[in-house]
């Protein structure tokens, strides 16, 4: 009896990830997030970046008046939204 074996999934090599960025209350528009050199620039709090590559990526997040926001990340299809909260400057 022959049996064949499941195939394995695919593991996409890049997907789209949806970006929000707050201040912890309120949306913030015109905040540049730039993902393994996939950059987008936020409206009304979202920004959505096209072939981000899977895996362990750092995200930047910066916008004028406030901290700069760098952390690794995990990028996969199952792990493609992230919620950034801006720090305002001093």
């Amino acid at each position: 009896m022959n049996q064949t074996l499941p195939e394995e999934e695919e593991i996409p090599e890049t997907v789209d990830v949806h970006v929000t960025v707050s201040d912890g209350e309120n949306a913030i528009s015109g905040a540049t997030v730039t993902i393994d050199e996939v950059t987008g620039t936020t409206i009304n709090g979202g920004c959505n970046l096209s072939d981000v590559p899977t895996g362990t990526q750092t995200i930047t997040v910066t916008k004028t008046g406030y901290v700069e926001y760098t952390e690794e990340i995990t990028v996969s299809d199952s792990n493609y939204e992230f919620a950034i909260v801006l720090t305002e400057e001093v």
